[in-house]
């Protein structure tokens, strides 16, 4: 399998797989007006993800691969679980929630105004979310409906999926470790079962060809496959 998480190594299938295929096609485009310069520096909006938001456009998009390559395909091997690579996830998990967010917030801003409404769906990554709730097995009694307007309904169904990928949020604490004094960051290390490599991986920095490569491998990941969500 390829992908340690909470519920063991696997890859992801079904809806979980085809709600990452939409977060990374997002991120792609999103990184991409970054590489580009479509995108004013100051106006990209960051993940939440200091391990991720840190990385130039070429690193982040080098980095997507290799996370959703592993998160989505049957590898022989599972990657080594760093802060950079647990962060990476993280960034895929925080798109879907600032996509929920803004649909939720477009949803009230259009709820009288039917003929906007009619030209594209309004719930479409709801729908996403609730798909993976349904066939995880969450009680359909405990998420919202598909017209919910409340965030923290959303947020408690993301942190549902969220937690079956990502083991714990050791990633948010690299900053705080590597800043500390040696002991104090052995302590930490020791407590909690972390290899001291853990919070010192380096991102990958490719060249123009080699980049062009890694944009390619990384849309046809996000291409829908017909067996994922049935």
């Amino acid at each position: 399998m390829t992908w340690s998480t909470e519920i063991g190594d696997r890859y992801l299938t079904g809806y979980e797989a085809r709600l990452v295929r939409k977060a990374v096609d997002c991120m792609h485009d999103k990184i991409v007006a970054e590489l580009d310069g479509t995108d004013d520096k100051d106006d990209v909006m960051p993940y939440g993800v200091p391990e991720f938001d840190r990385l130039t456009p070429a690193q982040k998009l080098t980095t997507l691969e290799h996370v959703t390559r592993h998160l989505l395909t049957p590898t022989e091997r599972t990657p080594g679980l760093t802060a950079l690579t647990a962060g990476t996830v993280a960034a895929i998990f925080s798109t879907v929630g600032e996509m929920v967010t803004s649909e939720v917030a477009l949803d009230v801003e259009l709820r009288r105004d039917r003929d906007v409404r009619g030209m594209f769906d309004m719930h479409f990554w709801r729908k996403l979310l609730l798909d993976v709730a349904h066939e995880t097995g969450c009680d359909p009694r405990e998420v919202p409906s598909v017209q919910g307007r409340d965030y923290d309904d959303w947020d408690g169904v993301l942190d549902s999926i969220i937690g079956r990928v990502l083991q714990n949020d050791h990633y948010m604490k690299a900053d705080k470790v590597l800043d500390a004094a040696p002991e104090a960051a052995q302590r930490y290390r020791e407590k909690h079962g972390i290899e001291e490599s853990y919070f010192i991986s380096i991102a990958s920095d490719p060249n123009g060809a080699e980049l062009k490569v890694i944009r390619e491998r990384l849309r046809a990941l996000c291409q829908d496959d017909g067996d994922d969500a049935v």
